[in-house]
């Protein structure tokens, strides 16, 4: 068979290299596909052998031929071939075809399989099987664990859980049956006696490298520790071997047990530090900062330190500084209500501050030296006060009560009409006294007066030596005096 292959054929119409037939376009002028005899003998011979293959002879008049030998081929063929809907029931030798499929053997093992339906249930050692496979095994829920209440070691332990195969799997659990009498009890471990009744024991590893876990329970014989968890450890040869319990919510370690200082109190064995490493070292404590706060230096000697430095000390005769003290509150000393401080370090003299009282002299404070009192001052029991002062005072401004008494020598007070003496007298007291402008008067007459504050300086008259009344006149001034700024004329009594 193959595919039109003449000239007129339309190339690749199905593909590359895959010609068809074309009835042509008569307005461009392309042919119809010529049929050749090669082309149809092709065709022919398909058809034909087909048919002539299904034992059919060939009919000119008959046109199903081709249907019916395709037919029949199929027919031929489905006859030696198994149904799908008789799901492997139409197989005349079975046992053949499983041999000949290679299931033989499978089935043999069958035989002796275990079955899914029992769950494990069938399988005969199922120690055995669990080591095998290397499976955790839970050897029992409720085991008397040695048999009676008598005390155990660790070794005698470990061989009964050998005993017991324990070393055989991964993980291996039990838990004592809850029978005091009937459990040991582990008294070796150096944390505490392990009572196995009702206790959970858990074991993973082998003889020669193991952990051990046992788990108590809430409640055990007198002597042993009940809600605890103890693990045993063994990693194999050249090594030591041993117990430990695990602190947990029930059983809280003593601040003994973890090396803490109790909250009762105790003792620290060197340096502390709040909040910072300590740099000061010794026996220290530091605050914040890591070389500042106190260091003892000897028998009854505290050293006060900041930032390395060392400020002052104390010892049994009282605080010692050696930097500037600064205070914005009260400095009190001793319960008689009395302060007494005396330096004898930056003066030629020794210096005492007190500052005292008794029920007659409620405050009294006092300052002296090797000479004598500075001064001394006391409140009375009426509530007035006394100052003595044994020498000078200086000062820039001293007051009394309302008064107030400048280092210029100027008083201020009510006296002076609440305000200063110097601008009272400025404005109440002569300063000077003088004769003011001259002036002349008008004609003499019997009785004349120039009028108050006025004096005569001289005489005017036309040359003769008779007074007449309108020819003769008079030179006066008033008297005025200074006060303040301002002249004043001077009046008349």
């Amino acid at each position: 068979m193959h595919r039109i292959d003449t000239p007129t054929a339309q190339k690749d119409k199905f593909g590359q290299g895959k010609n068809g037939f074309t009835n042509g376009d008569p307005a461009t002028g392309r042919r119809a596909t010529d049929l050749n005899s090669d082309m149809w003998d092709a065709v022919q011979e398909e058809v034909c052998t087909v048919i002539e293959a299904a034992g059919i002879p060939l009919s000119k008049g008959e046109h199903t031929q081709l249907h019916a030998a395709i037919g029949r081929l199929i027919d031929e063929q489905v006859k030696t071939r198994l149904e799908k809907n008789q799901n492997g029931a139409d197989i005349p030798n079975k046992l053949l075809f499983l041999q000949n499929v290679g299931l033989e053997e499978t089935i043999n093992l069958a035989a002796g399989a275990l079955q899914k339906s029992q769950n494990g249930g069938d399988i005969p050692d199922k120690g055995l099987f669990a080591q095998n496979i290397s499976a955790a095994l839970a050897f029992s829920g409720g085991v008397a664990i040695g048999g009676d209440a008598n005390p155990w070691t660790t070794a005698e332990f470990i061989v009964w859980l050998e005993n017991c195969g324990a070393f055989n799997h991964p993980y291996w659990m039990c838990k004592g049956s809850w029978d005091y009498a009937g459990n040991k009890i582990i008294t070796d471990t150096g944390c505490g006696n392990i009572c196995l009744a009702g206790a959970v024991i858990e074991v993973m590893g082998t003889r020669g490298a193991m952990t051990i876990r046992i788990t108590t329970p809430t409640t055990t014989s007198p002597g042993g520790v009940a809600s605890a968890q103890f693990t045993y450890i063994n990693n194999g040869d050249g090594y030591s071997p041993g117990w430990r319990r695990d602190f947990n919510t029930i059983n809280k370690p003593t601040a003994g047990d973890v090396g803490a200082l109790p909250i009762t109190g105790g003792r620290i064995n060197g340096a502390l530090g709040i909040g910072t490493d300590n740099a000061l070292g010794g026996n220290s404590i530091v605050f914040g900062d890591n070389d500042t706060g106190f260091k003892w230096h000897s028998d009854g000697v505290l050293g006060i330190y900041a930032n390395n430095a060392l400020v002052g000390y104390i010892d049994n005769s009282g605080l010692h500084m050696s930097v500037d003290v600064l205070s914005n509150g009260a400095i009190r000393a001793g319960n008689a209500k009395k302060l007494s401080l005396t330096s004898n370090n930056n003066s030629a003299l020794t210096a005492t501050f007190n500052l005292w009282g008794d029920p007659n002299r409620p405050t009294v404070i006092e300052l002296d030296d090797d000479q004598g009192g500075h001064l001394y001052s006391q409140r009375n029991p009426d509530g007035s006060i006394v100052f003595t002062v044994n020498g000078d005072i200086t000062a820039n401004t001293l007051r009394a009560g309302g008064a107030i008494y400048q280092n210029n020598g100027d008083i201020f007070g009510s006296l002076w009409g609440n305000g200063w003496l110097s601008t009272w007298i400025h404005n109440n007291v002569v300063k000077a006294v003088r004769l003011g402008p001259v002036a002349l008067s008008g004609g003499l007459w019997r009785d004349f007066q120039l009028g108050g504050g006025q004096v005569v300086t001289g005489f005017h008259t036309d040359g003769s030596w008779e007074m007449e009344g309108d020819d003769d006149k008079v030179y006066y001034r008033p008297i005025q005096y200074l006060i303040g700024d301002t002249w004043v004329t001077a009046p008349s009594v």
